[in-house]
């Protein structure tokens, strides 16, 4: 691993050389919005190396940003994580990382590290607990390890923003002291924009904000109990949800970051937009698309919105080939109605940038 990081400086220069020639998009002057506007898609990583297509046809819907996801894996009753791993896909190891942001930045991509725990056997990370002292030191200490490697990797590739972790509440709220000392030791090492992807049910009670520029939300509200949601239902099943974000944001005073947003492409698309476990449903695209359009039509007025990144996004030579866009329901907007609207919308973000 220490090699493989020694070797970013010599391809950083290359990078950044690439990423200096690129309009910059997404950056607005005006005090009454969000510093930024970020435009981005979750990339699904490869067990497969990227080629010129990979991140060309972000840039087809008009995104300026990618997040880069490098998995880790535990066991719900272990206080063991593994990462960068032989048998890992390629695109989540260290050395897909460091390829990923070149080839982004080739294509004046900025780019969120975004580091993820998968549970091996299912289980949801918000509830990851143990019931020991030392069990929990042992799992500090793997996670620790797990994200400030990354956070190490993210500054010497001078990556924009970087996410600690990911709806993690349970761990979060146990603990505080761990957690307070962590938050200082990544800053240490990253010396750029940090934030937290916090649970839609679970950010405003994260406690570590301050520390934070963005305020980071994995944002699958529920909407609307709709077969097929109309934008009149999902925009009234918006106003709760933006009251809420609207006082958290004035509590911290930060802006509010969607570091996951989607819907499935089926029916209910907006009734609980997180459960993804259930693939035998028939196709809704209608659905899909309306609830894209009143999310963007929702919170892009909004000032301490910062934009955020859609779930998710495949690369042309990755599992993507084998996805048959007219039947399938996951959350990819890719050859799919959805696809248009994100188009549009980040299209009208960057037509907002020329102007100021």
């Amino acid at each position: 691993m220490d090699t493989i990081l020694k070797v970013t400086g010599i391809i950083l220069s290359l990078v950044l050389m690439a990423g200096s020639c690129q309009v910059k998009k997404g950056t607005i002057s005006n005090n009454s919005k969000t510093a930024q506007i970020i435009d981005g898609v979750s990339f699904v990583s490869s067990p497969r190396k990227p080629n010129d297509t990979t991140f060309a046809i972000i840039k087809n819907v008009n995104a300026g940003w990618v997040s880069l996801m490098p998995y880790a894996f535990c066991y719900k009753d272990s206080s063991q994580v593994w990462f960068d791993v032989e048998r890992q896909w390629w695109g989540e190891k260290t050395e897909g990382i460091i390829e990923y942001t070149k080839r982004a930045r080739q294509q004046g991509l900025k780019v969120m590290l975004k580091p993820h725990l998968w549970i091996i056997r299912g289980g949801f990370t918000g509830k990851l607990s143990f019931d020991t002292p030392e069990k929990w030191a042992q799992w500090e200490a793997n996670y620790k390890k797990y994200v400030l490697h990354h956070a190490r990797l993210a500054d010497s590739l001078k990556i924009e923003l970087f996410c600690l972790g990911t709806e993690l509440e349970s761990f979060v709220k146990a603990r505080p002291q761990f957690w307070s000392q962590f938050i200082k030791e990544v800053k240490a090492v990253y010396k750029g924009k940090l934030t937290y992807a916090a649970n839609w049910d679970e950010y405003k009670r994260f406690p570590y904000w301050a520390q934070m520029d963005y305020i980071g939300v994995d944002a699958y509200f529920p909407l609307s109990e709709a077969k097929t949601p109309t934008s009149e239902a999902l925009n009234k099943g918006w106003q709760r949800w933006l009251k809420e974000m609207q006082e958290v944001h004035v509590k911290h005073k930060k802006p509010i970051l969607f570091t996951e947003f989607g819907y499935r492409s089926i029916y209910h698309t907006a009734k609980e937009p997180w459960v993804s476990n259930d693939r035998r449903q028939p196709v809704n695209f209608e659905g899909q698309s309306n609830a894209l359009d009143a999310l963007f039509q929702n919170l892009s007025p909004q000032p301490w919105f910062a934009g955020g990144f859609i779930w998710k996004w495949f690369g042309l030579n990755s599992y993507y080939r084998r996805i048959n866009s007219k039947t399938n329901t996951g959350y990819t907007p890719q050859g799919k109605p959805a696809e248009e609207i994100l188009k549009k919308w980040y299209a009208k973000f960057g037509e907002d940038v020329a102007k100021k």
